[in-house]
């Protein structure tokens, strides 16, 4: 008998199904990681239309963006927390018109850059990228000096430093800080590196720190992440494609397996278990190691995006792949009509 399932994909259109917006309509998710990004990045490209000046543009458009979805005279500020900390440096929303425009910083609000103007190489464009809003928010102007440009790490509670010149958005900032670091490394790849903007290590793929791939899991996008993303689009043209389903980026990266907002994987009762059985590409068949060989199986072969492409019944390993084309697919395995498992392989 296998383990215990170690994870659970949760594919129930009750959870989380949503309409795919038509911003996406020519994008096919069903195909290698390197070609979603090469898709979505002319997407991006291809619907950015000028973008605010930094002053008086970004400050005019976050009191936009940024609204307190409870109070419409308040910007809520990001890596803040709570508005009863005597602290206001851990204050969670302010005043729109408390801006630092002067020397006086305590009590005030400044702009943000979530992926710093001094990690980007060459630095960012003041007339593009440094007044992306997807990438600028507001925030406290204490706070802000502490982040500085200071690398993002693991920790838990409220965002602050921890020391080793790194520093932790907050348990309720970390996913938006991924999905904005994902979007500014997809659109402008050579000059904002993800790895330069976060600790760590880079287990799930090398161009992605692990720890944004687990924030966008564990932190799905709240409903103020939501609403700010469609309000940046209305001012400066393009989506964050992160914000809009984060298992895009799972798509592209690997890692955890993050909120399927569109039920791109429309699989019903997948079980992923990788302790137990492993899966071996080669001379386009599939080789499993770790089930009883001697056994008849019912294999079924998904793309990225949920479709069935081939079934195998009362079959055993290898499987030979039929007209199966590059990218990202899944593996249910089946014995006596009950899920056994299923695991996700790639076709190069």
């Amino acid at each position: 008998m296998i383990k215990h399932i170690i994870a659970t994909l949760m594919l129930s259109y009750s959870c989380y199904g949503q309409t795919r917006p038509t911003y996406y309509n020519g994008i096919n998710f069903n195909t290698s990681p390197t070609e979603i990004k090469a898709q979505l990045k002319t997407l991006l490209e291809n619907t950015i239309t000028p973008i605010p000046t930094y002053t008086p543009g970004v400050w005019e458009a976050l009191t936009i963006t940024d609204t307190s979805l409870n109070d419409l005279n308040k910007v809520s500020l990001i890596y803040g927390s709570d508005d009863n900390n005597t602290d206001s440096k851990y204050h969670l929303t302010r005043e729109n018109t408390e801006t630092q425009n002067t020397s006086t910083c305590t009590g005030k609000w400044n702009r943000e850059h979530v992926y710093a103007n001094s990690m980007a190489s060459p630095k960012l464009d003041a007339s593009l990228n440094y007044t992306d809003i997807h990438n600028a928010h507001a925030a406290d102007c204490s706070m802000n000096a502490s982040r500085g440009n200071k690398q993002f790490t693991y920790g838990n509670g409220i965002g602050n430093n921890v020391g080793n010149n790194l520093f932790y958005p907050g348990d309720e900032w970390k996913g938006d800080v991924a999905r904005t670091i994902m979007y500014m490394y997809l659109l402008y790849p050579t000059q904002c590196l993800a790895t330069v903007a976060g600790d760590g290590s880079t287990s799930y793929s090398p161009d992605m720190p692990d720890l944004f791939l687990i924030w966008n899991e564990e932190d799905p996008p709240s409903e103020f992440e939501k609403k700010r993303n469609s309000k940046v689009e209305n001012i400066q043209g393009n989506r964050n494609p992160f914000i809009d389903n984060p298992y895009i980026a799972t798509l592209i990266w690997g890692g955890p397996q993050a909120q399927d907002t569109w039920n791109l994987l429309d699989i019903e009762n997948i079980n992923v278990n990788k302790d137990d059985i492993s899966i071996s590409l080669k001379n386009n068949y599939l080789h499993l190691f770790g089930i009883d060989n001697s056994r008849k199986y019912d294999f079924t072969i998904y793309d990225s995006v949920g479709q069935k492409i081939q079934t195998e019944c009362n079959s055993s390993s290898p499987i030979l792949l039929k007209n199966i084309k590059t990218g990202q697919y899944y593996l249910k395995i089946s014995l006596n009509n009950l899920n056994y498992t299923t695991l996700k392989f790639i076709k190069n």
